[in-house]
């Protein structure tokens, strides 16, 4: 990363020294710390606020108090320089995980990774990104046949390994010594200086591409994204191999406490710190990148098992991925209702609850009903932090509160007021950057309930859902709110898009107010459409990415599942039926081999069954609607008498183990909770309030 802009350091060596008086004594041999993270500050240009200036020199502080020892803190961007700095001692090294495997190689050193650092948006993986230039006809990766392709090192598997992979997948043909540029801004550079004309493509990290528009590489729109990789792993952290049990023990520990100390998060720019690593989390490895025989050793077995693992932020509607799912919930639910704390909000409301950075996100209306409201809490208690209000007129059914869940990215919160008012707001302060009025701008039609699909962020652009003639979809410039493209078609719906891979390339996938369709995010081309059998559904659930396989559901034409074809269109034959869970405004999820779901029962059905009904579970709290997030062996229902429910996926068939009623909390649970950390955020009419769950 050190040719994006010039950099502020190349290498640092910082040893770490507290009195003993305050910490105790030291160890005598330091904790030597190599850093080759290409977020950390040294390493990267700081061009763009907030980003790529991950400071380890705060984490070797914190190593030190935890383990009362001194710790010596190198950068580099090779193992083999950090070494010669270092006098040959590696004991703890921080980098890109194929890029530390390969160098480990060369170097012939043994290390075993042992934890894995959290983007902030909570992902611990990273992609390689298929680029051409803006006027280049290509649309996706099965257009760059014949196409001049550059890649990266061959130790950087999303650079490198994972692009052939996916280009290959796509019959396009990879030479046998293929053109390869040393760094992100040296490939794009040189993609950009070529006549106009040529054929020619460029593959780049997913975590660069902020940092070559901030540092002026390329300018915003200049390279357009035609493919994807599959995810490999970023940021690992490893440890060598004959360390001691007991001391690779604490270290371990740690790291992963480091999602414990909130102030180290923002330091480190990451969600929730380090995770354990996981034997398989790597995927396959490059024949281009050797690895040492003990590198991808487990765990050390004397190691104490970390006690969960941390779920990252939730950022907006149905957590990261818009799907419902979390790493974690507990084994049982409290015995009480005991809330870490609760905050009174203005007006009741049905949108759902944003957590991220520490911040919790909710709209509301004002006293008089006249504004709309939203509020900024203080995650940890509650505290008010800002509002934002703004004028929105209008009576809709079921009141005017917005329904949108706010969608949180970075330093910004993205809302949308039941009335079509999108705005852009500093997450820091609630300060009003832009905003667009949906039904005046791009004339679209006033809607029953109100605007109610929940914004979703595609790379710079935030896709809302006017419904106008010529504006069915919309993509806004984030940072501005411009449009980029309008997409034509019908009213819009009452659900939330989905963003999903088929066959490299990704799609938007969702309802209108009459069909079903995928539109292609950085276009808005509509590539496919269909119209259910029977009318009349209003479209509310969102759709759920089941793999290469589309699930949906709604009130008159109940469950299905529809298979993508390779080009990316629908194939309008379902390979499955479901016609007892039919929900008119639930959105069910996807556990594994199952699709749980509610509608008077809890329904559990076969994906590779035909939507085969497996299990009915029946009980007052499955009357029709209720709120669903599953971990892989539980699933925590909140029902819409305000009723905590937890039920057992690893029994057979599914059992409520657990369940707690909240309390004297009034009003309906009709928004849809979040769960953060270990922490679930619930609102129930007119209160906001924070249940911790272990």
């Amino acid at each position: 990363m050190r040719a994006l802009c010039r950099m502020r350091l190349a290498c640092l060596t910082l040893a770490l020294s507290t009195s003993c008086a305050a910490a105790g004594a030291l160890a005598a041999t330091p904790l030597t710390l190599i850093v080759m993270d290409p977020l950390a500050a040294p390493l990267a240009c700081d061009c763009v606020q907030g980003y790529a200036q991950r400071k380890y020199e705060a984490l070797g502080e914190y190593l030190q108090q935890k383990l009362t020892r001194e710790v010596r803190v190198i950068w580099s961007e090779s193992l083999a320089d950090g070494l010669r700095q270092s006098d040959g001692r590696a004991d703890l090294v921080i980098g890109k995980h194929s890029v530390v495997l390969a160098d480990a190689a060369s170097q012939h050193r043994a290390l075993r990774p042992v934890a894995q650092l959290t983007g902030k948006d909570g992902s611990v993986t990273q992609t390689g990104l298929l680029v051409v230039r803006r006027d280049d006809p290509a649309r996706g990766v099965a257009d760059l046949t014949g196409y001049r392709v550059i890649f990266g090192p061959a130790d950087c598997d999303e650079k490198s390994a994972a692009a052939k992979e996916l280009l290959r997948a796509h019959a396009v043909v990879v030479p046998d010594e293929p053109e390869t540029a040393a760094a992100c801004s040296a490939a794009a550079a040189k993609l950009m200086e070529l006549p106009p004309g040529d054929k020619a493509a460029a593959v780049i990290s997913s975590y660069a591409q902020p940092l070559l528009e901030g540092c002026g590489t390329i300018q915003k729109g200049d390279l357009r994204i035609v493919g994807q990789t599959k995810p490999v792993p970023f940021i690992t952290a490893f440890l060598r191999t004959d360390m001691p049990p007991d001391e690779s023990a604490a270290v371990v520990a740690a790291l992963l406490d480091v999602g414990l100390e909130a102030s180290l998060l923002r330091q480190l720019e990451t969600a929730t710190g380090f995770e354990p690593w996981h034997a398989g989390a790597e995927g396959k490895t490059s024949a281009t990148t050797p690895v040492a025989p003990s590198a991808e050793a487990a765990l050390d077995p004397a190691a104490p098992p970390h006690p969960r693992v941390k779920n990252p932020d939730w950022p907006g509607w149905r957590g990261h991925n818009r799907d419902g799912r979390v790493a974690w919930l507990p084994d049982r639910l409290p015995p009480r209702a005991d809330f870490a704390w609760r905050a009174e909000l203005p007006s009741d409301g049905v949108g759902g609850v944003a957590v991220a950075s520490g911040r919790v996100v909710v709209g509301s209306r004002d006293a008089l009903d006249r504004l709309d409201l939203f509020q900024c809490f203080d995650a940890a208690d509650g505290k008010l932090l800002w509002q934002h209000v703004y004028p929105a007129a209008g009576k809709l059914d079921y009141g005017n509160s917005p329904r949108a869940t706010p969608l949180v990215h970075e330093d910004y919160v993205y809302t949308l007021g039941a009335f079509g008012h999108v705005t852009c707001l500093e997450l820091a302060g609630g300060l009003r950057v832009w905003q667009r009025d949906l039904t005046r701008d791009f004339a679209a039609a006033a809607l029953t309930w109100g605007h109610t699909g929940s914004p979703i962020l595609v790379g710079h652009h935030l896709i809302v859902q006017p419904g106008g003639s010529r504006a069915s979809l919309v993509a806004l410039d984030a940072e501005r709110g411009e449009p980029v493209w309008t997409s034509a078609g019908i009213e819009a719906s009452y659900s939330s898009l989905v963003r999903m891979e088929v066959g490299g390339a990704e799609q938007l996938v969702g309802y209108d107010a009459r069909s079903l369709g995928g539109w292609d995010p950085l276009t808005g081309q509509r590539r496919w459409q269909l119209v259910p059998p029977r009318r009349g559904d209003f479209n509310v659930p969102t759709v759920v990415a089941a793999g290469d396989k589309l699930l949906v559901t709604s009130e008159n034409n109940g469950t299905r599942l529809y298979a993508i074809r390779g080009d990316g269109t629908l194939n309008p034959d379902p390979v499955g039926i479901n016609e007892e869970l039919a929900p008119d405004s639930h959105s069910p999820l996807v556990v594994g081999p199952y699709v749980y779901g509610v509608w008077n029962g809890l329904y559990q059905l076969e994906l590779s069954g035909a939507l085969r009904t497996r299990a009915v579970l029946h009980d007052d709290a499955f009357d029709g609607y209720a709120s669903l997030i599953a971990s892989d062996n539980r699933l925590l229902v909140l029902s819409r008498h305000a009723e905590l429910l937890l039920v057992a996926l690893d029994q057979d068939p599914p059992a409520i183990v657990s369940r707690l009623p909240l309390g004297d909390l009034p009003g309906e649970a009709l928004a849809h909770p979040a769960v953060a950390g270990s922490a679930l955020y619930v609102r129930l009419g007119t209160t906001l309030a924070r249940l911790d769950l272990e």
